[in-house]
């Protein structure tokens, strides 16, 4: 909506667990130097975080790659797959969502809201 933000401070924790045990967990801090430098944000101002918790979840790896197409980057790893996207707004971060998110889908369509 053309704002701009002149002072953040965002905290999120993630911890998912399967059958009773920990299979991931995630610290993300962001303050308002992270909103500019090239390592952090780089200048985004939409951020999301994807998490794929399957026993194939390797195998989808370079298609979210594909997808992403230098809107994020993703990783896979013990059963689990993560990807970081990174937009200029939230209209461009749903773009991005909506490709990666269908690439790990299983096949199923993705909920009408996403879709329309």
């Amino acid at each position: 909506m053309g704002e701009t933000m002149t002072s953040v401070s965002l905290k999120d924790r993630w911890r998912i667990e399967r059958a009773g045990t920990l299979v991931h967990a995630d610290d993300l801090t962001i303050d308002a130097a992270a909103l500019e430098t090239q390592a952090a944000l780089g200048g985004a101002r939409a951020m999301a975080t994807i998490i794929c918790i399957a026993a194939d979840a390797a195998h989808r790896l370079d298609a979210v790659r594909a997808v992403l197409a230098g809107s994020g980057g993703a990783s896979a790893w013990n059963g689990k797959l993560v990807a970081r996207l990174l937009a200029k707004d939230g209209l461009a971060l749903r773009k991005a969502l909506i490709a990666a998110l269908g690439e790990l889908a299983f096949g199923a369509a993705l909920p009408r809201i996403w879709t329309n």
